[in-house]
């Protein structure tokens, strides 16, 4: 991983003794300052940057290359992760922290991802939301408290959610616990513990579970 490094000791400024591809990473180089390992730069940093053997450089103008060159290996991994699966911006720039990206560099290249509308929270939600409801029969409660984790926006999850109603995946549920007319009372209050867990509220149990026995059920 790219980081800020300690520059060999240079009276204010060193010369480019040597730019090196490097053996295992043909697309990097190892930059050499008055003979000794300096740091190393991606091939469109160093194009970028003009560098060439002969040339003088300061700590600080070193620094900022290695800055540009972490900006350029973060945004790699970026397009890597957006290509597999949406993100939140709150998950996304956590992956590249766990990478062991600078939180200024992930938050950068999380900033023009979202400008770039790869990265779009509401994309992430309404997506979420299909495939929590469709695929894993979750309620309203559970998929709001889910997206919250995820670090989408409270108003966004509220519209998004506004008149949500999942009773098909309610009845799967339920179906699948009870397979006969009038089950018995534990039965019953075991399907309605269930579906807390998965989301739904206490009512829209009840009027599911209506179906499946006479009882006038309480979730006392």
């Amino acid at each position: 991983m790219i980081s800020l490094v300690k520059l060999p000791k240079m009276n204010n400024s060193g010369f480019i003794t040597s730019i090196e591809p490097q053996k295992n990473n043909k697309n990097r180089y190892s930059v050499f300052i008055d003979g000794k390992y300096a740091f190393s730069l991606d091939d469109e940093t160093l194009f970028k940057s003009k560098l060439k053997v002969g040339d003088e450089i300061n700590e600080e103008a070193a620094q900022e290359l290695i800055c540009d060159a972490q900006y350029m290996a973060c945004k790699d991994y970026g397009f890597k992760l957006v290509s597999k699966k949406l993100y939140t911006a709150h998950d996304f720039t956590y992956k590249l922290k766990m990478k062991g990206f600078d939180e200024s560099v992930a938050n950068k290249v999380c900033l023009r991802f979202s400008e770039l509308g790869l990265i779009n929270d509401e994309d992430f939600a309404r997506a979420y939301i299909s495939d929590a409801a469709r695929l894993r029969q979750k309620g309203k409660r559970a998929i709001s408290a889910e997206l919250s984790m995820h670090g989408v926006d409270k108003a966004v999850i509220d519209g998004l959610l506004d008149g949500f109603e999942n009773p098909e995946g309610l009845e799967k549920i339920i179906s699948k616990k009870l397979k006969t007319k009038n089950p018995d009372r534990k039965q019953i209050s075991s399907v309605f513990a269930s579906c807390i867990r998965k989301g739904y509220g206490a009512d829209e149990i009840k009027h599911a579970l209506k179906k499946y026995t006479d009882e006038e059920f309480t979730d006392e």
